[in-house]
């Protein structure tokens, strides 16, 4: 209670200070601070910290179709300069896979290299501090690895680089910690948490978002990352009580739901929006001079989104194929969104077009429906697909991606087809390995099934056992007796 008191005082110390000097001094408009200084994209060829420059095959890319440039008005938000405190979890845990064949601290480090560069690029007052990297099983390991406002593009990689999961998890005094290193900020302060678990140094961090709580006058929100917990789990109410907190269960997870924390945070400093069917991937942005020519400016990750100054510009988004968007102005006190659309091409391959496929949005509503082994026009999106043929087969594909003038093609595994062959239409039965009787269908129709083994039974004349099924080939069984 007494890190409370002592935090609330220098909280309200800092505000009477800041109401002395000038009430509330107005912040500088972020938009007229890029306009004075234009800040500089890294060092070419390196792609250091995330970003690889892009080519000049892909600057010089046809222009796109199908896509929708919109604009809309700046609110007052755009004029207020938040100050961030990330805090990364490096812990041992932290080692664990995410995903297939990556770690938590893989896909982590990925998109904190990303963020920073971000950052660097909007001069942005955005810290970095860490738990868990340097000892193991000591709860005072906990460190500023990267200062607000850092200018050195090397030390943030190389910070970025240490991290490695080793030690333990004292949230709640990283926590504690980021909370004073903010308290003397007069705009307002957020605190970002990325962990993969509950404290284990004994901390209840829940008592700091009570006492937050108490107090909303010292403006500080608390937005938290829970990395592989199930809503489910636990020990997931030992982080949400922080705060807003979402649930990462893979690398896109992680980049958007910091895509989200950003945009709550930054809501309209954020004059330049991408709506990409990939959210993580990358966007080039070019100056246009008034000769028509066009000069690289900087790159950035479409689900995040950039603060530019007001002018002309061309955008790329790197798809498969690159998205180039024409010539678009940002006006002043305006926010612009860039829309990539157009159609894809899509095919699910197996067998002579026996399978059935649906294309759902993210409310599960069908947007096309096709049969497989042929071409069909989906609009650029992330969809989920269902591939089916019933009653033995059924597929569901996740975060299918469609890009514009793409060529997409899913091939099915771990699924055959078989094909009775009798002298009249009649009645086929199928049974698993072990005799249990699994569905019924028709003969002289191919049926998909998964690749198994099995009793398939018309009448005591006509019956199969042990009948194998392989990956996209049809067996065909004859059948030719009397009913």
């Amino acid at each position: 209670m007494t890190f409370f008191l002592i935090l609330l005082f220098s909280f309200q110390s800092s505000a009477q200070k800041a109401s002395n000097e000038n009430k509330a001094s107005p912040l500088k408009d972020p938009l007229r601070q890029s306009l004075e200084k234009i800040v500089k994209p890294p060092p070419t060829g390196s792609g250091s910290l995330g970003y690889n420059i892009p080519t000049p095959q892909i600057l010089e890319s046809a222009v796109s179709e199908g896509g929708a440039i919109e604009e809309r008005n700046q609110g007052a938000s755009s004029l207020v300069v938040p100050k961030i405190e990330m805090i990364v979890d490096s812990s041992g845990s932290m080692g664990q896979a995410l995903g297939e064949d990556k770690t938590k601290m893989f896909f982590l480090k990925k998109m904190i290299s990303r963020y920073f560069t971000d950052q660097w690029k909007e001069e942005a007052l955005s810290s970095l501090r860490v738990y868990g990297a340097q000892k193991k099983g000591k709860c005072d390991d906990n460190h500023l690895a990267v200062g607000f406002g850092e200018k050195s593009l090397g030390k943030i990689e190389s910070s970025v680089g240490k991290l490695e999961p080793l030690g333990m998890t004292p949230l709640f005094k990283s926590v504690q910690m980021a909370s004073m290193d903010l308290k003397d900020y007069k705009g307002p302060k957020r605190i970002i948490v990325f962990t993969d678990g509950e404290d284990t140094c004994g901390g209840d961090p829940c008592k700091v978002a009570e006492e937050l709580n108490k107090n909303p006058q010292l403006d500080l929100k608390i937005y938290v990352v829970a990395i592989g917990f199930k809503p489910e789990d636990k020990n997931f109410k030992k982080v949400s009580c922080l705060g807003d907190t979402k649930v990462a269960e893979n690398e896109e997870d992680l980049f958007n739901a910091l895509g989200d924390i950003s945009s709550d945070i930054n809501k309209d400093r954020i004059n330049l929006r991408v709506i990409s069917p990939d959210p993580t991937a990358v966007v080039h942005l070019s100056t246009v001079n008034t000769d028509g020519t066009s000069q690289y400016y900087r790159s950035f990750t479409a689900s995040w989104g950039a603060t530019v100054p007001p002018g002309n510009y061309q955008a790329i988004v790197e798809l498969n194929p690159v998205y180039k968007f024409p010539k678009f102005l940002i006006p002043p006190g305006k926010v612009v969104t860039l829309k990539v659309g157009g159609d894809g091409r899509v095919r699910v391959h197996f067998l002579e077009s026996i399978l059935n496929v649906e294309v759902l949005d993210k409310n599960r509503k069908v947007i096309s429906k096709f049969k497989s082994d042929q071409d069909q026009k989906i609009p650029a999106g992330r969809w989920t697909l269902r591939i089916y043929q019933e009653p033995f087969y059924e597929k569901i594909v996740k975060k299918f991606d469609v890009y514009p003038n793409g060529h997409h093609d899913y091939m099915v595994v771990g699924a055959g087809a078989i094909r009775v062959d009798s002298s009249s239409l009649r009645g086929v039965y199928v049974y698993d390995r072990k005799k249990n009787l699994i569905g019924n269908y028709l003969t002289q129709v191919p049926m998909a099934i998964p690749s198994l083994e099995y009793m398939i039974h018309v009448d005591k004349d006509c019956s199969f056992e042990n009948v194998p099924v392989v990956d996209r080939q049809i067996k065909i069984l004859e059948c030719r007796s009397a009913q």
